[in-house]
């Protein structure tokens, strides 16, 4: 009993950890007249208000893993492309993704011993 309190007391100091997860964003990218430097991917929680700046990505990688999503959350996600001296396209289209909760494998081969 006393593990089991411990354990759901560790539990609630971490009580997303256990489900962390990621989410994997890709787009395509053609240079035009002023050539990109970098990318900003930009994200809402729960699909309202601002969105955030959560990354800046070099010009050349056209993917960017989140993995500070919180499993059970619902997230929006745009990028932008920035020039070097610093002007930033219009947004790209948006994406959103309810990140799902990850459950543990079962546990197998479940055996038991009578004992005398």
């Amino acid at each position: 009993m006393r593990r089991l309190l411990f354990f759901l007391f560790l539990l609630s100091l971490f009580p997303f950890q256990c489900w962390a997860a990621s989410v994997k964003l890709t787009w395509d990218y053609t240079q035009g007249a002023t050539p990109a430097t970098k990318f900003t991917m930009y994200r809402q929680l729960d699909c309202t208000g601002l969105f955030v700046a959560v990354a800046s990505i070099p010009v050349t990688t056209l993917t960017y893993t989140d993995s500070t999503v919180v499993a059970g959350s619902t997230y929006c996600w745009d990028v932008t492309a920035s020039a070097a001296t610093g002007e930033e396209s219009t947004p790209s289209n948006v994406v959103s993704f309810r990140v799902p909760f990850q459950v543990p494998a079962p546990p197998t081969n479940l055996r038991g011993t009578v004992m005398p």
